[in-house]
C-alpha cells in the first residue's frame, strides 16, 4: 500500500504555538516546515522541544513542523510524548510518522498522542496523495 514512500521515519508534532525557525538537530536529522512557517526544534540531554506553527495533519493538505530522517528498508524508532503544550488545539499530535515525501499532500502514516479529542491517541494515515 505504501510501496513508493519516501520512508522518512520521524518525530511529528503539531502544536498551535508560535515558534523561532531555526532549529538543533542531531547528526542525519533534518527538520523543516510543512505547509507553514515558524516552526523549530531544539535537542538538549535527549529530549526534543518542538514549536510548531502549522494547523493541522489533516484532509488534502498538511501543515505542521517535522524532524525526520531518511530511511531505507527496516528501521525502528519510539517516541515518549510527554506533553503537546499549552494553548494548542485539542487535535494537536505527537508522535511518529512515516511520509512519502516532503509535499503537504503526501502519503503518510503515523501514530499519535492527541490533545484529548480521539480518544487522547489515534492511528491516522493518508493512502493516497492529496
Amino acid at each position: 500500500m505504501f510501496k513508493r514512500f519516501f520512508y522518512s521515519i520521524s518525530f511529528i508534532f503539531v502544536l498551535i504555538l508560535a515558534g523561532v525557525a531555526s532549529a538543533v538537530v542531531p547528526a542525519g536529522w533534518s527538520n523543516r516546515d510543512i505547509g507553514t512557517s515558524g516552526g523549530s526544534v531544539s535537542v538538549s540531554g535527549g529530549t526534543w522541544t518542538f514549536r510548531g506553527d502549522g494547523e493541522d495533519i489533516w484532509g488534502n493538505s498538511d501543515a505542521f513542523h517535522y524532524a525526520y530522517v531518511p530511511l531505507s528498508g527496516d528501521g525502528q524508532i519510539s517516541a515518549r510524548v510527554v506533553s503537546n503544550g499549552f494553548g494548542s488545539n485539542t487535535w494537536a499530535k505527537g508522535g511518529v510518522m512515516i511520509r512519502e515525501t516532503l509535499d503537504t499532500d503526501s502519503k503518510h502514516a503515523m501514530m499519535i498522542v492527541t490533545g484529548g479529542e480521539g480518544g487522547g491517541k489515534a492511528f491516522q494515515c493518508r493512502s493516497t496523495t492529496s
